[in-house]
């Protein structure tokens, strides 16, 4: 059987510092996904980043720990503190409270025709506190999307909507890079995530885990052991995997990496996905229906001919 990896980098549109960490990491060939943050700095950003690199998955990176919720605090007061932000209280949570910020937060990523490929948590809330993770395994259910596997769950929702393993680590230390080749060596058969958090920094520990993603040493491994990096959007074809292309070669950037500045927020953010090509077919059913239409005009004309104009040669066109 062969070995599918999705390398996942969480935290996508924290800021524009961690975005550039994960487009970097995305462009040498090793993260192969993200997931996204709606309520944080660096989220319009991240969205047009997506849009243009639409080789790297983007999912929704569900977070009631840090920053304010997007939902009115009357529908959600079991989440916040008095001053609004989520106080991280879990232990107070309510799952129906929990259900209507997924949904907000959901609906704000496809608001902007960013769809995404799959839901995990900030802080493995979805991990840790059971009615997240029924909340969250519901809805990943209801629009079939694939969910952050919950190695504690006991009723595990279908194996074609989540992986068969789930590393959990950080690569942001000295020996990062070794225990992060140790993990492709050691890749089992099947489908796993490896989680990881890249962001692009000056401080070598915040740095780090960059570093270790783009050592040539991981690619080599991975192309060594045949593994094929995919997104969770191919898990929803689990069935056809043999079929997928791995993801080593990935499509330019429309600007240059480092180019690339969240628009303001007066302005809206340009949309590729409205531009259509017509296909050959509806070019020709175009071309068919002009013909015809023109017939039909010479037709109507030759009938309302004088007997002097119908002797009098045309020129030829171009003359």
């Amino acid at each position: 059987m062969t070995k599918y990896l999705i390398i996942n980098a969480d935290d996508f549109g924290l800021s524009d510092r961690v975005n550039q960490g994960i487009l970097k990491a995305h462009k040498f060939g090793t993260v192969s996904s993200t997931s996204l943050m709606v309520n944080m700095p660096g989220y319009e950003h991240a969205i047009l980043a997506a849009k243009q690199t639409p080789s790297l998955g983007v999912g929704l990176h569900f977070n009631l720990t840090s920053g304010k919720p997007l939902s009115p605090a009357a529908a959600i007061p079991s989440l916040l503190r008095k001053d609004g932000c989520f106080s991280g209280e879990r232990h107070s949570w309510k799952e129906e409270e929990v259900e209507i910020e997924l949904n907000h937060q959901y609906n704000k990523i496809v608001s902007t025709k960013v769809i995404p490929t799959h839901l995990d948590s900030h802080h493995h809330i979805h991990i840790e506190v059971p009615s997240v993770y029924n909340v969250m395994k519901k809805f990943a259910i209801l629009h079939a999307l694939p969910l952050r596997l919950n190695p504690f769950a006991s009723d595990p929702i279908d194996h074609a909507l989540r992986t068969d393993y789930l590393i959990m680590d950080t690569y942001d230390t000295e020996d990062g890079i070794v225990r992060l080749l140790t993990h492709i060596q050691t890749l089992q058969e099947g489908t796993t995530e490896i989680m990881c958090h890249p962001q692009d920094s000056e401080n070598e520990t915040k740095g780090a885990e960059l570093l270790a993603l783009t050592n040539p040493l991981i690619k080599e491994a991975i192309q060594m052991h045949a593994i094929q990096l995919i997104h969770f959007r191919q898990l929803i074809h689990f069935g056809q995997l043999p079929k997928i292309e791995p993801l080593l070669e990935f499509e330019p950037l429309l600007e240059p990496l480092l180019e690339l500045e969240p628009p303001q927020p007066s302005s809206p953010i340009p949309s590729h996905s409205k531009r259509r090509i017509p296909s050959r077919k509806r070019r020709i059913l175009k071309t068919r229906k002009k013909i015809v239409t023109l017939k039909k005009t010479r037709i109507r004309k030759k009938k309302h001919l004088s007997p002097l104009s119908k002797t009098k040669k045309r020129k030829p066109r171009g003359y």
